[in-house]
């Protein structure tokens, strides 16, 4: 074994896997950023003060996700009560 690739002859293999690695990590996280920029938007149109704290407090979190969740429901127009 001499480190080179039998098929097209070069040793640039693994060199070529690490930049489609880079490239599908730079995506992944401008995509995880662009989602926590939307939470991030949305919790200040609710005006919650406080959410990372809220976050490690399960009970405080889940009355947030659920206000949350009734005004998605309520701007799709899925329920009468608004």
């Amino acid at each position: 074994m001499d480190g080179t690739c039998k098929e097209n002859g070069s040793g640039s293999d693994a060199k070529e896997d690490d930049e489609r690695k880079t490239v599908y990590r730079t995506k992944e996280r401008k995509t995880l950023f662009r989602w926590m920029d939307d939470v991030v938007a949305d919790l200040k149109v609710m005006k919650i003060k406080q959410w990372i704290e809220k976050t490690k407090d399960r009970e405080q979190w889940r009355l947030v996700i659920e206000e949350a969740k009734g005004i998605s429901q309520c701007m799709m127009g899925t329920t009468g009560a608004c």
